[in-house]
């Protein structure tokens, strides 16, 4: 299935690969999310394939939307105790907070998603150089929401 040239992978109709490809697909999981994240074909390798397979599941899904969840919540409250974690910048967050939520909403629906987005979404939430944590300019938070909701559905 495709739209735009980008494929997807469903949820409902997991592609078959072996038992060597989805370990290592996970063992690899941040070089592959980059690779799709990048628009990469997930057809285009059997660890590619695997890795679109893993992130698009319910199970997976559910957790990323759960963290940009936190995240947004974190973002919103000062810390009681000096901590070691990352804050989101509460600006960029406000700013990019409908996108970001929509983001979320688009996870837990049980309709088809597109993988790049959801390695995009990925790697914003565990890169702790990314926007939701550190954004060089204004807006890029924003900027990189509107990516992942446009990636998630199908529109890199």
């Amino acid at each position: 299935m495709e739209a735009l040239g980008h494929p997807k992978i469903e949820t409902t109709v997991a592609p078959r690969v072996g038992t060597l490809a989805r370990i290592l697909a996970t063992l690899r999981g941040w070089q592959l999310d980059r690779e799709l994240s990048d628009g990469a074909d997930p057809r285009s390798s059997a660890l590619l394939t695997a890795r679109a397979a893993q992130l698009t599941r319910r199970d997976t899904r559910d957790a990323l939307a759960g963290r940009l969840e936190g995240a947004l919540r974190a973002s919103r409250r000062s810390p009681a105790m000096p901590t070691a974690a990352i804050q989101p910048p509460r600006i960029e967050v406000e700013a990019a907070l409908a996108l970001l939520t929509q983001a979320a909403a688009m996870l837990r629906t049980d309709g088809p998603i597109y993988c790049q987005g959801v390695a995009r979404l990925r790697l914003l939430l565990s890169d702790g150089a990314s926007p939701l944590y550190y954004a060089s300019e204004p807006g890029e938070l924003s900027k990189e929401a509107e990516a992942i909701v446009m990636a998630l559905g199908g529109r890199p």
